[in-house]
């Protein structure tokens, strides 16, 4: 029996790929995020998977992709990985969180200021532990279709807003949400949990074009008009927190 192997330039494709991505969606780089019972999205474009500690790959506009592994796992990485380079981080550690004295690991700072990351996409946030969010708060990061919302199969068919109590639980300053899903309006309720849960300085109107049109923008803006809610909020909801995350004023 012949093993199949995929050849080096697939996973080249792959990285040039997700490069045309990042610079359509006007980010400077992504992270995907993987952990051993979860790999598939670092091993598509490394062939390399976690045994006990987490990991990462790091793509940006363009050069080369990073593998990011804990501390203990260089050696069966350099053996795996098709990523070239390979930066080991205490972030990556395994649950039991050791210290590693002595050690020379990346710190988030020197890694993102090195590809001068300020926008940030993530693959596999809902994964991604506490520490890294809060280790890399010079980044801003924008929870899309209100951190992944979806219709609840189950009775009693309430929006599942288990992304929206993730980030509450972070309850982390540079995280924000956005309003870009039918569910927001289609279902009373669903904005003032959304405002309960991450609160108005933290939430940015999202259109979902072009998958809503016109009209489904006039139910969203008038859905947050109707709001019981401060003049002010809603103002920061519609624009200001916006303003200020792209720097307008």
């Amino acid at each position: 029996m012949c093993a199949i192997k995929i050849p080096d330039e697939e996973f080249a494709s792959r990285t040039a790929n997700m490069q045309s991505v990042i610079s359509d969606e006007e980010i400077d780089a992504v992270l995907i995020f993987s952990t051993e019972s979860e790999p598939a999205g670092v091993r598509y474009f490394s062939d390399y998977w976690p045994s006990f500690e987490t990991t990462g790959v790091l793509i940006s506009q363009d050069g080369e992709p990073v593998l990011l592994i804990g501390p203990e796992s260089m050696t069966f990485a350099k053996g795996r990985s098709k990523i070239e380079e390979i930066i080991r981080m205490k972030d990556f550690r395994e649950s039991s969180m050791p210290d590693y004295p002595g050690s020379k690991l990346t710190e988030w700072s020197e890694l993102l200021g090195r590809f001068s990351i300020k926008k940030l996409g993530i693959a596999g946030w809902h994964m991604l532990p506490h520490s890294i969010f809060k280790n890399i708060a010079v980044v801003l990061f924008v929870m899309a279709h209100l951190a992944g919302i979806f219709q609840n199969s189950l009775y009693p068919y309430f929006p599942n807003l288990r992304g929206l109590e993730i980030v509450n639980k972070y309850s982390c300053k540079n995280i924000y949400v956005d309003t870009a899903h039918y569910l927001m309006y289609v279902y009373p309720g669903v904005m003032e949990k959304m405002i309960e849960l991450v609160g108005a300085d933290h939430i940015v109107f999202g259109t979902d074009c072009p998958l809503q049109g016109p009209l489904q923008m006039r139910f969203a803006i008038e859905t947050i008009r109707s709001l019981d809610i401060p003049e002010t909020d809603k103002d920061k909801i519609l624009c200001k927190n916006a303003e200020k995350l792209i720097g307008q004023k």
